[in-house]
Order: C-alpha cells, then structure tokens, then sequence
C-alpha cells in the first residue's frame, strides 16, 4: 500500500497500545479501534517513531501543511459577498500576505487601484479593499497558527487541546 501522510497510523516507542492518527489527529487503542484495525487488514504497518518530540515534527512538517490544503472558511460579518473558502497553501498565502503589508503601509494595491480583485479556494474574483485584504491575511496567518499549534498540543495530549473550527469569522 502507499503511504499517505493523511491517513496514517505512528507507534511511539514505549506506547504499544496507542497509536496516532494523522486522520484524526488523535491517539486510539491499537486493540479496540475499528479504524486501526481495518488500516492494519488493509495489509498497512504503523510507523514506528522514536518519540513525540518526532512525531510532533513530523506532523508540524508533513501533516499539518496537507492538512491546511483544504483551505479554510473566513465569514466577514460586515461584507457578507467576501464569505468564503480560502487557499492557504504557501503562494497564496504569500500572495495575501504581501497584499495586506503593501497597503498597511500605505503603498496601496498594485498600479494604485483602490480594490484588488482576489480569487478564492474555488478561483471565484472577489473584490478587497485594503482592509479586507488585512482583514484577509490576519484571519488566514492566526488560523494556520492555530492549526499548527493545535496539532502539537495534541500529540503531546495537553489538557484542553482541539482542532481550531475549519470556519474563521471576523
């Protein structure tokens, strides 16, 4: 079978019994989770890893950026035509994120125009003005964070720890 990164399940030495889920974000039973068994008769092979320190990595470095992939919903309360689903992979969020820099320090949109037309996740132009487009890259940067943050919190179990909502709104 190939390994997916998104679908995968990783033993930490000293942990026999549990096993992470890159899918679900979260340790299961080995011997009680449907999930890990039907992975297992599938004829695949937890991972083995040294530590949760590794494994926190690996999933900060493999995982989490798969996972933002999918983009991410932001609700603008004062312009509702600006809902949507966005990209957050590294071009777009560069592209945003110079954007939003550009006109907080008052070089303003390319060629001087007050708006900028921008696409969302489903390359529908959305029209911005300056700061919408911060508004924009501020939700984008905070939830990735989140998810970043998120993902180690779990991994090491920490009280309280959760996916953020795959919704932002601001």
């Amino acid at each position: 079978m190939a390994f997916n990164i998104s679908d995968a399940y990783w033993l930490v030495s000293g942990q026999p019994l549990l096993a992470w889920s890159s899918a679900r974000f979260m340790y299961v039973d080995t011997a009680a989770d449907v999930g890990f068994q039907a992975y297992v008769a599938a004829g695949n092979q937890a991972t083995q890893i040294s530590s949760f320190h590794v494994l926190a990595d690996v999933m900060r470095l493999q995982r989490v950026p798969a996972y933002l992939l999918s983009g991410v919903t932001v609700t603008f309360t004062q312009t509702p035509s600006l809902t949507s689903l966005y990209a957050l992979d590294p071009t777009s969020m560069d592209q945003v994120g110079t954007l939003a820099r550009d006109t907080a320090c008052n070089f303003g949109f390319p060629g001087g125009s007050l708006s900028f037309q921008y696409p969302d996740f489903n390359s529908n132009m959305l029209s911005f003005n300056a700061a919408q487009i911060q508004q924009l890259y501020i939700a984008l940067r905070d939830y990735t964070n989140a998810v970043y943050q998120a993902v180690t919190a779990l991994v090491f179990e920490l009280p309280g720890a959760v996916m953020p909502p795959t919704t932002v709104v601001i």
